[in-house]
């Protein structure tokens, strides 16, 4: 490019623009008008092309006279033998290494190498943990299916809705991608298992192909006792010998969920709720009517239950109130245990709390310092029925005095 354009001004403009925007790589082709044309643009090419020791050779023309004046060594005179239909194209001749026009230099080549990385099939199960309810994780999933419907390029068979609450379908797709999502999370091993095994679809097969398959399932998953299978969305289900049966297909064949994953707690909790907070038992036998079968489902579902915080508050014992002849004998027996041991029941004083929750403890041990003067006990103290030693100073410390016979009455 540098050699054309500072011979432009010495072999013409026509030279340059044939070497700069006619030649691809290191063939050049032109059409001319005249016959005189390409006679002078070769020559000039050519002059333009040797005072940078440039050689330009191998030229062609479907133009006799054009070609007469093209000296015999730079006309490309092998072409005309060439049988493009039987010989191969030439391969381009490899420099000599031992060439003395050949300059040897250590060349640094950079390799870059582009990584494809696909989209996993199901969702993300860590992600769930945002929500804070079986629903709202569907009406989730449900935003954002409605958001990928609206990119896509062909709306030709999208049937959902743009705007609105979700619909019953929109729900129950979001529900299938859910537990695909937390099935392939904690049974990857047994999904691909029964992907590549024959007779996944349970209702055309009989009981020999499903033998089959459960003995290869044995040999690596726990699952086999459940006689599972693939379902035609690839839903993991519960197997049996229920094939003819009139209840549901849901309830025949129910959708298996793992036992850890913060899902199947949120499933709990929604189909406990929807059985008004019932106990263990009803709530089960819910969540196998609605066609869920969970691993290990009563540890399960009785953990879950035991954290409601509705259930607790509901069943939790009622405070009682003393009568005054109870609330004087209770006096009277602590009083009693005072005055046997002195100085070993206290109250441990805390500050910004009212004297009357000052926790009650027992002293159990003193450490004396080196002049013999106690400055720290040990204290035993219950908390939430539970007892617990604490060391605590002295000062922090207000003892119950027994009192004298002569002030009983004025407990």
């Amino acid at each position: 490019m540098a050699t054309a354009k500072e011979g432009s001004q010495e072999f013409g403009e026509n030279a340059r623009d044939f070497l700069e925007q006619e030649f691809h790589v290191d063939d050049g082709l032109k059409s001319f008008a005249n016959p005189e044309e390409p006679i002078t643009t070769v020559k000039n090419a050519q002059a333009t092309c040797a005072s940078a020791n440039l050689r330009l050779h191998k030229f062609v023309s479907n133009n006799k006279v054009v070609l007469e004046a093209i000296s015999n060594g730079d006309r490309a005179n092998d072409l005309k033998d060439l049988d493009l239909r039987h010989d191969a194209l030439p391969i381009q001749l490899e420099l000599d290494p031992n060439d003395q026009d050949v300059r040897k230099e250590v060349t640094t080549v950079l390799t870059t190498q582009q990584v494809r990385r696909d989209f996993p099939k199901v969702l993300e199960a860590d992600r769930f943990k945002h929500s804070s309810s079986f629903y709202r994780l569907k009406r989730s999933i449900v935003c954002m299916q409605r958001m990928i419907e609206r990119k896509r390029s062909d709306k030709q068979y999208n049937w959902r809705i743009q705007e609105g609450p979700p619909t019953v379908r929109e729900l129950e797709e979001a529900e299938k991608s859910i537990l695909k999502s937390i099935q392939y999370k904690h049974f990857s091993a047994e999904v691909d298992d029964m992907q590549r095994l024959a007779g996944n679809e349970y209702i055309s097969q009989d009981r020999q192909s499903a033998k089959v398959r459960n003995s290869a399932l044995k040999r690596t998953s726990s699952l086999h006792k459940l006689d599972p299978f693939l379902d035609g969305e690839g839903i993991l289900r519960v197997g049996g010998r229920l094939k003819n049966a009139t209840t549901p297909y849901e309830v025949k064949y129910p959708v298996l969920i793992p036992k850890n994953d913060y899902v199947t707690n949120l499933l709990i909790r929604h189909r406990h709720v929807a059985q008004k907070h019932q106990g263990y038992g009803i709530t089960h036998n819910g969540i196998r009517q609605a066609g869920y079968w969970v691993i290990n489902g009563r540890t399960v579902i009785s953990h879950a239950i035991h954290g409601c915080v509705t259930c607790r508050r509901l069943q939790g014992n009622h405070g009682t109130q003393l009568d005054d002849e109870s609330l004087r004998t209770l006096m009277t027996e602590a009083e009693s245990v005072v005055n046997n041991r002195p100085l070993t029941v206290c109250n441990l004083l805390e500050s910004g709390t009212h004297i009357n929750n000052w926790p009650l403890g027992k002293v159990v041990e003193v450490y004396p310092s080196d002049d013999d003067l106690v400055r720290k006990v040990r204290i035993l103290v219950s908390h939430g029925g539970k007892l617990s030693h604490l060391d605590r100073p002295v000062h922090k410390l207000v003892l119950i005095v027994a009192q004298e016979d002569g002030e009983k009455e004025n407990i």
